[in-house]
This record gives C-alpha cells, structure tokens and sequence, in this order.
C-alpha cells in the first residue's frame, strides 16, 4: 500500500524548484555580480525540482511485506516491522510508532487526503495498545 504526499506540497517543492532555477539562471544570462549567488540558487533549483521528482515517484509511506517504510530523500533510519511495533502515540503532530528498536513518526498534514483512510485502518489493524492524547486532532474516531 502506498500513502502519498499532498498534491499542494508536491507542487509547492515544483514551483519553488522552478523559480529559484530561473533565478539562478538570470545570474548569468545578464552578468549580475556575486556570481556565487547565481551558483547557489541554481543548486537550490535543482535540488528541489529534484527533491519533488523524487516524493512524486516514491511516495510518503509503503506499507508491505510488514514493514512500514518512510521514504525520504535526507533519511536513513526511516522504516519500522510492524511485528515489532509496541505502542502507537497520537500526538499533537501525527502518530509516532514505538519499537525497541527505534521510532518511527508519521505526519498526517502532508498525507493526501485520499490516503489517509487507508493509513488509519493500516494503524487501526495492529492489534498493540494505543495511546490516544490528542485523538480528535487526527480523527481516529
């Protein structure tokens, strides 16, 4: 299963993406001095243009074979065995899944709207104790 970003951050990263590349890109096109600034906002272009290539194709969450895995593009401890999976926070910012190997937080705020049914029954089906603090901020209900 796959829970994907928000459309409006996707597009957001784009845009922002776009315009710091052109920015960047007028630097050179009309000569402007610093020429360091033109570098570094041509490598912040790229770096989101590629940064929103990279969430469109990979999703926020995939959930198969037991794991819930968290794809982001700076991240290296971002996935979590269901099976191992002892406490499941809700939070004032999204859910946190406890292990004793390590945590996992989910934000709810950029899962699509679409998605976010199937995550809460995904979360809802591990049979663990729930820790419900601020149960009505992320409609678990």
């Amino acid at each position: 299963m796959k829970i994907k970003f928000k459309k409006k951050r996707l597009r957001y990263n784009l845009n922002i993406g776009i315009l710091m590349t052109c920015l960047g890109s007028a630097y050179f096109i009309f000569d402007a001095s610093p020429i360091v600034s033109g570098y570094l906002y041509l490598v912040a272009g790229l770096s989101m243009t590629f940064h929103y290539l990279y969430d469109k194709k990979h999703h926020y969450l995939i959930i198969e074979n037991g794991i819930i895995k968290k794809n982001k593009l700076y991240s290296w401890n971002n996935k979590i065995l269901i099976e191992d999976i002892i406490e499941i926070k809700g939070t004032r910012n999204g859910y946190l899944l406890k292990s004793e190997k390590g945590n996992l937080k989910i934000n709810p705020k950029v899962i699509d709207e679409e998605s976010m049914p199937d995550l809460t029954q995904c979360l809802k089906n591990i049979n663990i104790r729930w820790k419900k603090t601020f149960s009505e901020n992320l409609k678990l209900n």
